[in-house]
């Protein structure tokens, strides 16, 4: 693999990532709105908001940081890439999964 593949992959990476987290973003807002909705009580707009983060905060931690976290994931990928490549991925998915609940 030349080092331009290389780079574009970790490019795809990250742009899949961040693609998973905007649909997790969207199906927390959504199913928060839900809750609150059928819920049988009201709810502040801050409470509500709590709600939807930690629905957010859960998501990510399902679908995006449990598997980018993984030992193995975390192997696998290191021999893949170079120690700035995965620099760069790390840099891209620090502010998703310190915002994952674990």
């Amino acid at each position: 693999m030349t080092d331009a593949a290389r780079d574009q992959g970790v490019t795809d990476l990250i742009d899949l990532v961040a693609a998973v987290d905007g649909i997790v973003q969207m199906q927390a807002a959504a199913d928060a709105d839900y809750f609150v909705l059928c819920a049988g009580r009201s709810y502040s707009s801050a409470e509500a908001k709590a709600i939807q983060d930690v629905m957010l905060k859960a998501y990510r931690w399902q679908y995006i940081a449990s598997g980018a976290q993984g030992p193995r994931f975390g192997e696998v990928l290191s021999a893949l890439v170079t120690p700035a490549q995965m620099q760069r991925i790390g840099d891209a998915l620090a502010p998703i999964l310190a915002h994952a609940a674990h």
